[in-house]
């Protein structure tokens, strides 16, 4: 029997099924000429982490496995892989992470999942492209190749056969930032596909677990620690350099997400609370320059603790404790 729910081992793989199926489905139309394809494969997460969090973390971990085996028919041997790393494993992790802080009384919270989220993903680009290119002054000429072939294939004519030098400016662009972005579009799915699992798992009243509201998002000290260090590493030359800049990048956006937890904090007894967060959220993503802004509040947050986290009481009427 499982503990979750008091289901049955066989109800608990009919629903690792049904989840694999449903996540398996979104990565199939994942495909370099696809843009919308590439966006189902961002939410491909979330039914693991649903099934994960309503039943139990075995399921999600069942699901992942039933996913890979599933996509090893149908697609390259690289999907299964892909899908197993960047789906599979972090969904497992997620919602046993859940279920530790239920068990632990909540040494984990949510901003440790969110920084962990950051360093799995910034561990697997960084050695997932030292394993493909151990040589790293080898590593723009491969990044190179695999867009020019990804423009090869989106392109209608042989356009890019020759490349003009306006052609190599827009692909040296592309070197230089796709690493980081893989990095970044894989830390936002993960996070966007725990906060939606949390949230529905909820709403359907198959969630028993006590999860912190967003506006009391906390992330742990480490994560200033990490980031002073990753800062001037960046500077470095080599994988050093390059490791930092991920690590970086990524903890901004942790950052940013502490910014944003403030200012929900700060906005939830004005009268207009929903269209002033509709306005900044919609600011950060039309103007991306903006979320530097939240992330200086985030690393300000640490210091001067704006919503008095550290002295408030969890039982008080303050510190609500599901995720809303």
């Amino acid at each position: 029997m499982i503990d979750k729910l008091n289901i049955t081992w066989l109800q608990a793989i009919f629903i690792s099924c049904i989840a694999a199926a449903a996540s398996a489905i979104l990565c199939i139309g994942m495909r370099p000429q696809s843009l919308p394809g590439a966006l189902l494969f961002l939410a491909s997460p979330l039914p693991l982490v649903v099934a994960g969090l309503s039943c139990n973390a075995l399921v999600a971990a069942l699901a992942a496995l039933i996913g890979c085996l599933a996509l090893t028919t149908i697609q390259s041997p690289s999907l299964p892989l892909m899908y197993g790393l960047v789906v599979g494993l972090p969904s497992w992790l997620m919602c046993l992470s859940t279920q530790f802080r239920k068990n632990q009384k909540n040494i984990i919270t949510s901003g440790t999942i969110v920084f962990g989220i950051c360093c799995y993903v910034s561990i697997l680009v960084i050695s997932v492209t030292i394993i493909l290119v151990p040589e790293y002054d080898n590593l723009a000429t491969y990044l190179s190749d695999i867009i020019k072939e990804s423009f090869r294939v989106q392109a209608d004519s042989n356009s890019f056969s020759n490349l003009n030098e306006k052609d190599e400016n827009v692909i040296s662009i592309f070197v230089r930032i796709l690493p980081h972005m893989s990095a970044i579009s894989f830390f936002t799915m993960l996070v966007a596909s725990a906060y939606l699992s949390i949230k529905i798992s909820h709403m359907l009243s198959m969630l028993d677990r006590e999860w912190p509201d967003f506006r009391h998002l906390q992330l742990p000290f480490i994560a200033l620690i990490t980031v002073c260090l990753a800062l001037p590493l960046s500077f470095s030359n080599g994988y050093m350099g390059f490791g930092a800049e991920i690590f970086t990048a990524v903890l901004s956006l942790c950052f940013m997400l502490q910014g944003l937890a403030v200012l929900h904090f700060k906005l939830a007894k004005s009268l207009y609370w929903r269209w002033l967060l509709l306005v900044s959220w919609s600011a950060i993503i039309i103007f991306g320059f903006i979320g530097l802004g939240f992330t200086v509040l985030g690393l300000a947050d640490f210091i001067f603790d704006f919503r008095k986290l550290r002295q408030s009481n969890p039982t008080s009427p303050n510190h609500p404790k599901i995720y809303t």
